[in-house]
């Protein structure tokens, strides 16, 4: 299989750290192998941040004693995020999809929790949130032939 920009999708990619949607060939491989000259020669964009200072994009976990409000922040980030706008009321967020993974939670206090923080607004629509999620080894036996 090949990607638009030509390069086998195990091999190389013509744009190895730009986005996808940025790419002027819509190449969608991102370049995971260097050699040590490869890389301290390459023009790598800045990482991209979620909330600027406290997340950055991609995955996040957070981890503290009960009952500090952990599940409070993440959902509040989590809606401003999803929104765009503002996080804690004063940190510009770019809009964007959100996987919330309420692990601890039950249907009902993360509706009432939602109802909260939206305070009569309507909810975003790039919020995903799941009360589940597959630990690795499942996931990895039901993808299995």
């Amino acid at each position: 299989m090949n990607c638009p920009c030509g390069a086998s999708i195990s091999g190389g990619c013509a744009y190895p750290e730009v986005p996808a949607v940025d790419r002027p060939d819509g190449c969608l491989k991102r370049r995971t192998s260097w050699t040590a000259s490869d890389l301290l020669g390459a023009e790598l964009p800045e990482p991209r941040v979620a909330v600027d200072g406290l997340f950055p994009e991609g995955l996040t976990f957070m981890a503290g004693a009960p009952k500090l409000g952990k599940a409070w922040l993440c959902l509040g980030l989590a809606i401003a995020v999803a929104s765009g706008g503002r996080a804690l009321g004063n940190i510009h967020v770019e809009r964007g999809d959100v996987l919330y993974l309420a692990l601890e939670d039950n249907a009902r206090r993360l509706q009432d929790r939602l109802r909260l923080l939206l305070n009569g607004e309507a909810p975003p629509e790039g919020l995903h949130l799941e009360l589940e999620w597959p630990r690795v080894r499942q996931r990895r036996r039901r993808e299995a032939p």
